[in-house]
């Protein structure tokens, strides 16, 4: 392969037959001045040769940590002509930071023109492996691993529960063994320093896992002591330590109407849960009410069932109070509840909508508004005709612009306020909704005939027609008028306002229009009406079939494994922000949550022991699973939500808050050793910081900022030795993603499939020379030439 780095040299040969070729004398001199010329030009040109040669590098990355025992023989690594080879070690007591090791052996080698080879057990404890063969990718560098088996015979413990608990109910406390051989291992369980278990088991070599229950009487921040009794090769990691804060339980407060709720309730009455069951109609609309509960549980609620003052004390509950809240499915929620833009939607981590906005038809709507005579009563201290207008401009706030919206108010004749049409706003609308008319009688079948009417002629394919009456309506063939709406795609709310409403009338007429009924009386808030059931039409609601939920590691406490298959599920969009614990291969939630102010709220978009949830009703870990999601959901918040998160050797620390001032956090470790943080926003509301730890051991974390604070007290187990054995897994998967190869042990074939590297060779060097013998000769021959001349021998 043959390049030039600078050719624009090459005009200069242009000018050599101009100079030379037309001189006079002898033409030999000429043409060897104009070579050594071309030459020179060339030089300048820099002429350069690529030569495909063996060799490259080969980095050995050898792991030193305390896990492997690594022993390193320099002679047992081959060598070949041509190849550089470079030995760099990584890991130490600490730990071993793979992806970092990987990362710093792919910068020695230029791109494309070597490999690395791994020897390690494949144990990494920081990390940051996908970004080391991120490196190794961006350089195009192979990885053969060569796996290390650890010599050493250890056993550790590990204990795994909850961060909070509740006084008097039982906790789940699972304790891991590893051990690297068969045999009995005795071990103990201590609280507070009390030993309250001593057994010995028969272990198989591996994780070997016993569940155990506890329960506090006092509250306060409790510590459970695991330890092994065998003195063996890492004394350290015979030891481990789980601190659990304990607060007194208030209750559950369980929210449903459907049949399921007396299986849950029946759950919760079995695992301990204190509980009170109310129908949604019943629930407080008076905030100090839910300070009673821990928690709130929505089983399969209709959130057209819930008024907005109900919705907002629940709210206040979340986000001022930091209370729980849980949303579980059913035939009555989400695609199927009236949750599609309602105000119960905007708490909840999930759209209950199964297409993006823009795909949703469009939408035409008529509000039918009775102004009759009847309608300017009191009812409950407020007038009938007020109620009206405020459960049509409640119900119009979540148009869009491009839905058609109409308003006929009505009394012995109905009269456009609004005529049917696109592009109204939401100040456009209630004012027209605020007009009124003289009063009169009340002939709702005219009204509604215009209304039909009138969608006739729109092309939307939802169209929604919201009558608005205390009911007290003439006589008209009110069943055969709304069966012909019907038949023309037309649904049909009634909404009966004032206590005196003649409630069957209008349930008969959302009935013939399958659509939806709600009685307002002035004592209660305004029900939610609009979006079904036409956003219901819209779009698949249910999927119906068998799926594997996937689990993505979360914060939370539960079992990180996957569940067994259901055979349904509701479909809903996960929200911007908020996390997905379980999901389907699609991306659709089944478990979701996000913090709402101090509060969390979970969805479980599924329903709980129905036809959807069979095998995993059945699931040995059911139970466990629902109670750590409860007792996770209602854990009493901090006056400052935060996450402090182990990661590797560091902790991370998360806050939200919308106070300016800095966060101050005091960290206290082992040996007495103390350090202090002030953290500033690193976002809108978020303070973050990461703190490199000290070591194994108990740490207690302060957090300040003004009159909040927060404590939390963790305990950091040696990462490097907690689990002594060979991640093959890891090891295959980075020979896969960067195409190497697993190999048993280091060999000359490790060499054999190093790459062919281009060798640059320069011209310009041996141009140079060329051209100055060549100008010798020109000087001898030109001299001979004039010797010649004046001898007159030419």
């Amino acid at each position: 392969m043959f390049d030039l780095l600078h050719p624009w040299a090459l005009l200069l040969l242009l000018f050599i037959p101009f100079f030379f070729l037309k001189k006079k004398g002898f033409k030999i001199l000429s043409i060897l001045r104009a070579v050594v010329f071309a030459f020179l030009i060339l030089a300048l040109a820099f002429p350069v040769v690529y030569l495909e040669k063996a060799g490259g590098k080969v980095v050995y990355l050898l792991d030193r940590s305390r896990s492997t025992g690594l022993a390193v023989d320099p002679s047992q690594f081959p060598s070949k002509k041509g190849v550089e080879s470079t030995m760099y070690f990584f890991g130490d007591e600490h730990g071993t930071d793979l992806g970092k090791a990987l990362s710093e052996a792919a910068a020695m080698i230029p791109q494309g023109q070597g490999k690395i080879v791994l020897l390690s057990d494949g144990m990494d404890t920081e990390g940051g492996l996908e970004e080391g063969i991120n490196a190794c990718l961006r350089q195009g560098i192979k990885v053969d691993a060569i796996p290390v088996t650890p010599p050493w015979k250890d056993s550790a413990i590990t204990l795994y529960g909850p961060k909070f608990a509740f006084m008097d109910q039982a906790f789940l406390l699972k304790v891991k063994i590893h051990t690297a051989e068969k045999g009995e291992e005795e071990f103990s369980l201590k609280l507070d320093g009390l030993e309250i278990l001593r057994q010995a088991k028969e272990l198989e070599a591996g994780d070997n896992f016993f569940t155990y229950y506890l329960s506090f009487r006092e509250g306060g921040i409790h510590k459970v002591e695991g330890d092994l009794a065998r003195g063996d090769i890492f004394l350290e990691n015979n030891h481990y330590e789980l601190f659990v804060e304990v607060k007194e339980r208030k209750g559950i407060l369980l929210v449903s109407s459907q049949p399921s709720r007396d299986t849950f309730s029946q759950f919760l009455e079995k695992q301990g849960f204190p509980f009170e069951l109310i129908d949604p109609q019943e629930f407080p609309e008076e905030p100090h009410v839910l300070s009673l509960y821990d928690a709130v549980v929505l089983l399969d609620v209709d959130a057209g069932e819930l008024n907005d003052a109900q919705i907002n004390t629940l709210s206040s509950f979340v986000r001022f109070s930091g209370g729980g809240l849980l949303a579980i499915g059913g035939g009555h929620s989400f695609t199927l509840g009236n949750y599609f833009r309602s105000a119960l939607e905007e708490l909840l981590p999930v759209l209950s909508a199964p297409q993006l906005e823009k795909e949703i038809p469009e939408m035409a709507l008529i509000f039918v508004i009775d102004n009759s005579s009847s309608m300017w009563k009191i009812s409950q201290g407020v007038q009938k005709l007020d109620l009206a207008e405020e459960v049509a401009i409640h119900a119009s706030a979540p148009l869009r612009e491009f839905d058609q919206v109409g308003v006929i108010f009505f009394a012995d004749q109905p009269q456009w306020a609004l005529p049917l049409g696109a592009g109204r706003n939401f100040t456009q609308i209630k004012e027209k909704i605020s007009l009124r008319g003289p009063g009169g009688g009340t002939n709702a079948y005219l009204a509604l005939q215009e209304a039909y009417r009138s969608l006739e002629s729109t092309e939307a394919s939802l169209k929604h027609v919201i009558l608005i009456s205390d009911g007290k309506s003439s006589e008209g063939d009110f069943e055969n008028l709304i069966r012909q709406g019907r038949e023309g795609g037309v649904y049909t709310t009634a909404i009966a306002v004032g206590a005196d409403a003649d409630t069957d009338f209008m349930k008969r007429i959302a009935q013939l229009g399958e659509g939806k009924f709600a009685q307002v009386t002035g004592g209660e808030g305004i029900p939610n009406v609009i979006f079904p059931p036409s956003a219901e039409k819209s779009g698949k609601k249910v999927e119906e079939g068998r799926f594997q939920s996937e689990y993505n590691p979360a914060p939370v406490p539960l079992p990180p494994e996957n569940l067994p298959p259901l055979d349904g599920y509701l479909k809903t969009r996960l929200k911007e922000k908020a996390y997905s614990i379980y999901q389907f291969s699609g991306g659709e939630p089944l478990l979701a949550f996000w913090n709402q102010g101090q509060g969390r709220v979970v969805c479980w978009t599924s329903d709980f022991q129905g036809p959807y949830t069979r095998e995993l009703s059945g699931w040995a870990g059911f139970s466990d699973f629902w109670s750590a999601l409860l007792n996770w959901l209602a854990a009493p918040q901090k006056d400052l939500p935060f996450f402090a998160e182990l990661r590797g050797s560091s902790l991370e620390f998360r806050a939200y808050s919308d106070q300016d001032e800095p966060l101050i956090l005091t960290l206290e470790g082992p040996e007495g050793k103390v350090a202090h943080f002030q953290v500033r926003k690193s976002g809108e509301n978020q303070f973050r910081e990461e703190i490199a730890l000290w070591g194994r051991g108990a740490y207690i974390l302060n957090a300040f900022q003004g009159e909040k604070k927060f404590v939390q007290a963790f305990w950091v187990p040696d990462p490097e030795v907690q689990q002594i054995r060979l991640n093959s897994s890891v090891l295959d998967n980075i020979c896969a993603l960067t195409g190497g190869k697993t190999r048993e042990k280091v060999s000359s074939e490790i060499l054999a499939d190093l790459p062919f590297i281009l060798r640059e060779f320069s011209l310009r060097e041996w141009l140079l020379v060329l051209a100055a013998v060549l100008y010798l000769l020109e000087i001898y021959l030109s001299r001979r030439f004039k010797f010649f001349k004046k001898s007159g021998k030419i």
